[in-house]
C-alpha cells in the first residue's frame, strides 16, 4: 500500500493523482482520497495591510504601543537554538497559565529536540523564519514559520500569557504580513486547523487531502480493513485524551 499525504487541490501533484486514479483504479489498484481538511490562507495584495476591525485588535495594538516599547524581529538567524528556547518557554507558560498538561511538538524533550534539529539543519538554506514581537525587550509572541517560493507558512506560534489583553498573536500576524508585503511574498498560509483567529485574517481556504493506493484483491481489502480499524482506535484515543484536558 502507498499513502500520499496532504496534497493540496488545484496543484500539479493533485491533477496527476486524479489522472492516475482514472487510468488505473479498479484494474490493478484501488485508489481513493482520504482525510480531507481545510487550510485557510490570505492572499497578500499590494495595498496597505490593515488590522481587522473586529475583536478590538486595533485598540489592543494602540494600547500596547502606548504602554511599551515594541520591536518586531522577522528572523534574527544568529542563534536559532536560543530563539527556539524563547518560543518553547512561551509555549510552556501558556499551558501552565491554562492549568493543563502541555501538548504538541514541545510537549516532551524528545519532540523538542527533534524539532530543534530540523530547524538548525534548515536555517542555512534560508527558509526558516523565527519571528518575535517584544515589549521592552520581553517576548510577547513568536512563531516558527517557513518562507518558500513567495509563500509564508505560519507553523508553530506561541504567546506570552502575561500580555493576553493585548492580543499578541494578532499583533504578530500583522507585523509578519507587513514584512511579507515588503519582501514580495504573495500568500500567508495558516496551514491546517480551524482555529477561530485564522478566520479573522484568512481570505480563502484550500482543501488538502491524502490519496491511498492499495492492490486490488484480498490483500488490498485486508489492508483497508486493518487501516480503518487502527484509525478508529486512534480517533477514540484522541477523543479520550481531549476529555481529560477539558
Amino acid at each position: 500500500a502507498v499513502k500520499i499525504s496532504r496534497v493540496p487541490q488545484d496543484t500539479r501533484a493533485s491533477r496527476s493523482l486524479n489522472s492516475l486514479q482514472e487510468r488505473l483504479s479498479g484494474e490493478k489498484l484501488n485508489i481513493r482520497q482520504q482525510g480531507s481538511y481545510e487550510c485557510p490562507y490570505l492572499s497578500i495584495q499590494k495595498e496597505n495591510i490593515v488590522l481587522p476591525k473586529s475583536h478590538d485588535i486595533a485598540r489592543s495594538f494602540r494600547r500596547l504601543h502606548e504602554a511599551h516599547r515594541i520591536e518586531f524581529h522577522y528572523h534574527r538567524g544568529r542563534n536559532v537554538a536560543a530563539d527556539m528556547e524563547l518560543l518553547q518557554d512561551m509555549h510552556r507558560k501558556r499551558w501552565s497559565d491554562k492549568g493543563q498538561t502541555m501538548r504538541g511538538l514541545f510537549a516532551t524533550a524528545e519532540r523538542g529536540a527533534f524539532l530543534n534539529d530540523v530547524v538548525e539543519s534548515m536555517n542555512p538554506k534560508g527558509n526558516i523564519r523565527l519571528s518575535f514581537v517584544t515589549a521592552d525587550d520581553e517576548p510577547i509572541s513568536g512563531v516558527l514559520g517557513f518562507e518558500f517560493r513567495r509563500r509564508y507558512y505560519y507553523f508553530r506560534p506561541a504567546m506570552n500569557p502575561a500580555f493576553n489583553k493585548y492580543s499578541p498573536g494578532h499583533i504578530l500576524i500583522y507585523y509578519i504580513l507587513m514584512e511579507c508585503q515588503k519582501r514580495g511574498i504573495t500568500e500567508f498560509d495558516f496551514l491546517r486547523g480551524q482555529e477561530s483567529y485564522k478566520s479573522i485574517w484568512a481570505s480563502s481556504a484550500r482543501t488538502v487531502s491524502s490519496t491511498v493506493m492499495v492492490r486490488s484483491g484480498q490483500i488490498g481489502k485486508t489492508y483497508q480493513l486493518a487501516y480503518r480499524g487502527l484509525k478508529k482506535i486512534q480517533m477514540r484515543m484522541q477523543a479520550s485524551h481531549q476529555k481529560m484536558h477539558v
